[in-house]
């Protein structure tokens, strides 16, 4: 007998694909029949082309789940074909009685062994999900389940609709106090059985998905299915979104005591679910403009902004997104059969020569070195691949708080000008990446990383050791108690504060900006810098002010001895000290300064200036060879008395490697 991946391979051998002509193949999912009864899946397929499909087949997104999930068959062209239990449900839901339905299911319509056709594909699957005429998503049973949910009468959408309504008390479980007149909630059997059905939905793996992101953008519509539960759409969804953000902001009295009193931890839970969508819309509203509004580091930012999604292989997490990819990435197509550190070497070429040049000012200032920051770089782990160190492993996932963490750091970096009014060239010869740049400082003492600054316990801890490393290196340094103070405020926060920029605090800005800068360098790339200073005030970041912002010196020592976030009174610091510090480390210099490095950064890395770029960087020095300067990659930094260019030096050439 032949085995199943024989048999499969006769199936697509039967049906082959022309690369590079947009061909692709549909499932024709056979009708159930009555008469005489048939519960097998059946199934043909075709081989067709986009413009010959558009709007005229389905398509499926489902999580594939791990390789040992147990398995069943479904005949194509009469030969079985081998898929999980959980796509076999799928499937059955969707067949019709005597109606053929046809689908496109990447599991089945791409031979996923044959590493040429599924570049090809996959390169294609953008265009894919553009032309079906919706996509079902098989919701898979949230990990952790306390209640029994699968229930006929569950109804994916029965929350959301109500959040819709005229009121938020619509809710079951809301009832009013007759004898005080005031609201009260119980968790009714009702509300948990509309609670229970909303999780189904917004606890799925589902979301954590790398290739989600465009299944979900991309179409013109989203249907998501569970078992026999009633369906919930995307526009469902953001109806309810809209009508949610209208309680929370100008909402009536009697909306106002309702959210009051319902449970907090779900009323986060609702919300942090209509983050994902949010950020999915956001990237499909960007998707739709062809870049990105300052017209640099897109594609980075892109990848950058789903780092939190898992994927079974690292370059997924660059595939999967590449729906989203530009002009600069046409030349590179998905490829399977080379090593992963060829495709991110070949892919974050691509975002450097996207980085060059502005949509609109082709003579802008050359590159400003945006996509060196972030949290992949630096020299793999031991018995990783060999990839160069500026090179990021795209391959790392980050939790959703140090995504955004990196994020908030990247919108900040456009007020930074550590590098002045230098201009920024690379050169890549090789493996080795030669850059023009300063050497600012060296790195004495590196502190413990602060994982998460609102976790109050492990936040203490560091912090504690961050105060005796500060005491020591200031006595050694000669540094007086208030000089120590004044850095470390600066320090923490990076410098800036983050709250609503109103229109009078942007004119000032504006003013400021413009009279300190006038003279240094010509009106086009002063009008660029103050475009890229408006896009971070518009992200709501503005530049810290000592006298105003500065935290008490009680504030901070209660901050630091019991690790209390919220000991830090003032909101708009206490925001940028969470955007600084996740996942960042304390350093101190040889020349007394402080700053904030990367995990990896150790005693004896170099802090340089890179000409163009508006941050500092982190160097490993390497023994020299002919007398070049050739370093590792470690990270971006914060250095102060260094972000706005008040150390810029000659230039030399650095090679890093």
């Amino acid at each position: 007998m032949d085995s199943p991946f024989l048999m499969q391979h006769a199936i697509y051998r039967r049906r082959p694909l022309t690369p590079g002509v947009g061909q692709f193949r549909v499932l024709i999912l056979h009708p159930i029949t009555a008469n005489p009864p048939d519960t097998n899946l059946r199934g043909t397929l075709l081989v067709s082309t986009l413009e010959h499909e558009r709007n005229n087949f389905e398509a499926l997104s489902y999580v594939w789940g791990s390789p040992d999930l147990p398995t069943t068959t479904i005949l194509i062209d009469d030969i079985p074909f081998e898929i999980t239990t959980h796509l076999a449900a799928f499937l059955h839901h969707l067949r019709l009685v005597d109606e053929y339905v046809r689908v496109w299911v990447d599991r089945i319509c791409i031979n996923q062994n044959d590493y040429d056709e599924k570049s090809d594909q996959v390169a294609l699957m953008a265009d894919i999900y553009q032309s079906c005429s919706l996509v079902n998503v098989w919701l898979p049973r949230p990990t952790e389940t306390t209640r029994p949910r699968d229930r006929n009468t569950a109804n994916l959408g029965g929350l959301l609709s109500l959040l819709i309504g005229e009121h938020f008390h619509d809710i079951p479980g809301f009832r009013v106090n007759q004898t005080t007149g005031k609201q009260t909630f119980e968790e009714t059997e009702d509300f948990c059985a509309l609670w229970d059905d909303f999780l189904l939905l917004a606890e799925s793996p589902w979301w954590t998905r790398g290739w989600t992101v465009q299944e979900a953008f991309l179409p013109p519509t989203v249907r998501f299915l569970h078992n026999a539960a009633d369906p919930c759409d995307l526009p469902l969804i953001h109806h309810a979104i809209g009508r949610t953000s209208y309680f929370s902001d100008t909402r009536p009295p009697c909306c106002a005591e309702a959210l009051d009193i319902f449970p907090q931890e779900k009323y986060k839970a609702v919300w942090d679910f209509f983050h994902h969508i949010r950020k999915l819309s956001h990237r499909r509203d960007l998707y739709l403009k062809t870049r990105s509004a300052d017209g640099r580091d897109y594609f980075y930012i892109v990848v950058s902004t789903f780092a939190a999604r898992q994927c079974q292989q690292g370059r997924d997490r660059i595939y999967s997104l590449w729906s989203a990819a530009g002009k600069f990435y046409k030349s590179h197509i998905p490829n399977y059969k080379i090593p992963e550190e060829e495709v991110f070497s070949s892919v974050f070429k691509g975002m450097l020569r996207e980085s060059r040049s502005h949509l609109n000012i082709i003579f802008s200032s050359g590159m400003d070195f945006r996509v060196f920051q972030g949290l992949n770089f630096g020299p793999s782990a031991k018995g990783a691949n060999q990839k160069p160190t500026w090179v990021p492993d795209f391959s790392q996932s980050w939790s959703e708080r140090t995504v955004e963490a990196n994020l908030d750091r990247l919108a900040i970096s456009r007020m930074y000008r550590a590098s002045g009014w230098s201009r920024g060239r690379a050169k890549i010869k090789g493996n080795e990446l030669r850059l023009k740049g300063f050497l600012a400082d060296r790195i004495q003492i590196v502190g413990p990383v602060m994982i998460d600054p609102y976790d109050s316990t492990s936040a203490k801890t560091t912090l504690s050791q961050w105060k005796v490393m500060i005491q020591k290196w200031g006595a050694t340094q000669k540094l007086d108690a208030q000089t120590c103070y004044r850095q470390l405020t600066a320090t923490i926060c990076g410098e800036v504060c983050g709250e609503y920029v109103t229109d009078k605090q942007q004119t000032l800005l504006k003013r400021r900006f413009i009279l300190s800068e006038m003279g240094k360098t010509n009106i086009v790339r002063l009008l660029i810098e103050l475009a890229f200073q408006q896009m971070a005030w518009m992200e709501h970041w503005r530049p810290f002010r000592l006298e105003e912002d500065c935290p008490k010196q009680d504030e901070l020592d209660g901050f630091f001895e019991s690790g209390d976030l919220y000991r830090l009174t003032h909101e708009a610091y206490r925001n940028a000290v969470v955007a600084s510090l996740f996942h960042r480390a304390l350093y101190l210099t040889d020349n007394g300064r402080m700053g904030l490095c990367v995990p990896q950064a150790t005693a004896g890395d170099e802090i340089w200036g890179v000409y163009g770029s508006k941050v500092p960087f982190t160097f490993r020095p390497l023994k020299s060879a002919g007398g070049s300067m050739r370093y590792h990659m470690i990270g971006d930094c914060y250095l102060y008395g260094a972000m706005m260019g008040m150390l810029v030096q000659s230039a030399v050439e650095i090679r890093l490697v």
